[in-house]
């Protein structure tokens, strides 16, 4: 038996009784508009929080029940200085993603501004356990260790977010900052950090 093709007059061919598909319309492309939420946190960067809310208040079709939404409506309130109610979304938000290190972040600034600095430094804690390359919980629990005279304490903390700060670009935009950079949080640091945590040798407990 021979491997080689057998060359054959080919036959004529018969009617096909396929019948060809019709071409389909190209896909649309999907669309590229920008959700209310995305809207709403475009509103927020440019200092119109108010207006963020009313504009998810208004449209029935976006959840504001998911984590992403229950954050920026906690920033929202907070900005406009409403802490009851921003307190009240973190904590929903927290309850459906404990994972979170920027929730706990959060949560900790609002305890922060009714003076709870017992409660901010818990939820900081919290934070840094879950993500310790967060900067700004560091840095701020070096703050919250300061305003309890707690200066060991803050200078390790202030050091932690020092360290992570000097491996990160000047221009990099920090988790959690609203647009500070690492660069800017470098000089307020070097600026505003009290003596007693500045200096190794003027450690005081006052």
């Amino acid at each position: 038996i021979s491997l080689r093709p057998i060359e054959s007059v080919p036959a004529k061919p018969s009617p096909s009784k396929f019948v060809p598909l019709p071409q389909l319309a190209p896909a649309l492309p999907q669309s590229t508009a920008p959700s209310s939420l995305e809207q709403a946190e475009t509103l927020y960067q440019s200092g119109f929080a108010a207006e963020a809310l009313a504009l998810l208040a208004n449209n029935k079709t976006d959840s504001t029940q998911d984590v992403a939404s229950l954050k920026f409506l906690a920033k929202c309130h907070a900005y406009q200085g409403q802490f009851e109610q921003a307190t009240d979304l973190i904590g929903k938000a927290i309850e459906a993603d404990s994972l979170d290190a920027g929730l706990y972040y959060i949560q900790a600034m609002l305890q922060l501004e009714v003076n709870d600095l017992t409660a901010s430094a818990g939820s900081l804690r919290q934070a840094i356990f879950l993500n310790p390359n967060l900067i700004l919980a560091q840095y701020m629990l070096g703050c919250v260790c300061i305003k309890q005279k707690r200066y060991e304490q803050a200078k390790i903390y202030i050091s932690n977010a020092q360290s992570i700060l000097s491996r990160s670009e000047p221009q990099e935009i920090l988790e959690e900052s609203g647009g500070l950079t690492a660069g800017r949080l470098l000089e307020i640091m070097t600026t505003i950090v009290p003596e007693p945590v500045a200096s190794s040798s003027s450690i005081t407990e006052e």
